[in-house]
């Protein structure tokens, strides 16, 4: 069984060998990264797969590197968006765009877009889950909002 560690040496070898052109040797080599806690190393691999081929979705890992593992989520917001603009289909980057920008201080459009994922995702399980997340952030958000009736933010509008 292979460590991380040999993995990355692997990924690593693979990178040298195609010219350092292959976008997703960087994506794979900044998981194993990210598994190993070495986020920043994560990060330069995940930014150079995207320098390299800015349409594929699964290289906007990044945003849920920021958001999740670096405590930064407001640097995860455009991520989130790029990746949900190139597949407006995938639940998961929807919620976890709507999460970001929720941290990150824009609860209005986080409010709507929880509202979109709720009426969009009910068709199987996985779909059922979103809208649970939704209806949960909703009630919360809205919560918020009508506690503190002078919130504004035009962050990322």
């Amino acid at each position: 069984a292979w460590t991380s560690v040999q993995a990355i040496f692997s990924f690593q070898g693979a990178l040298i060998l195609a010219d350092s052109k292959n976008s997703m040797a960087y994506y794979g080599r900044g998981l194993l990264y990210e598994e190993l806690g070495m986020f920043e190393n994560a990060e330069r691999d995940y930014s150079k797969g995207i320098e390299l081929e800015p349409n594929v979705t699964g290289l906007y890992r990044r945003g849920m590197l920021y958001q999740v593992l670096m405590k930064k989520p407001c640097l995860g917001v455009l991520d989130f968006k790029r990746a949900f603009e190139l597949d407006k289909t995938d639940l998961v980057i929807f919620t976890q765009y709507a999460s970001a920008l929720s941290e990150c201080g824009n609860k209005r459009l986080a409010l709507r877009y929880y509202k979109e994922i709720a009426d969009y995702a009910v068709t199987d399980n996985v779909g059922q889950y979103y809208n649970e997340v939704a209806l949960n952030e909703i009630k919360k958000i809205e919560a918020f909002l009508k506690a503190n009736p002078e919130y504004n933010s035009k962050l990322f509008e």
